[in-house]
């Protein structure tokens, strides 16, 4: 049986090991990040206000629906790719009055709003049930 103090000592040393090669001693290097958002300034930032205050005044433009399965919706994460099946894209006329970042796309998946990068078709940011 290990003592605290030593189960702490060791997981100290296996948080220090870095995860990949090139990366510096003591940095943890997160695999699906590293190279995807280098340059951290180019990303977006999304108001979540303003794009909820956009859906609400264009409520003529969009119908209601029901939240995916919890199954489903354990997919619908940052980083992760974009459902095929379970999502689909807005209509034009809403696309227009939401914010437009370059590189990105919105989609939609049951009541929730979706950021997809358009290089790879990966989740960015998920507004949760932005459409009810």
């Amino acid at each position: 049986m290990f003592r605290a103090g030593s189960l702490i000592s060791i997981v100290s040393i296996l948080l220090s090991i870095p995860l990949d090669a090139n990366a510096a001693p003591g940095t943890q290097a997160n695999a699906r990040y590293s190279n995807d958002h280098a340059n951290w300034d180019r990303l977006p930032v999304v108001n979540y206000y303003q794009v909820k205050t956009l859906l609400q005044a264009s409520k003529r433009d969009w119908s209601p629906a029901a939240a995916l399965p919890a199954d489903a919706r354990q997919s619908l994460r940052r980083g992760r790719t974009l459902p095929r099946q379970q999502s689909r894209r807005l209509s034009p006329r809403l696309v227009q009055q939401l914010p437009r970042y370059d590189g990105y796309q919105w989609w939609r998946a049951g009541s929730d709003l979706l950021l997809v990068r358009t290089s790879n078709q990966m989740i960015f940011d998920v507004l949760v049930d932005a459409f009810q």
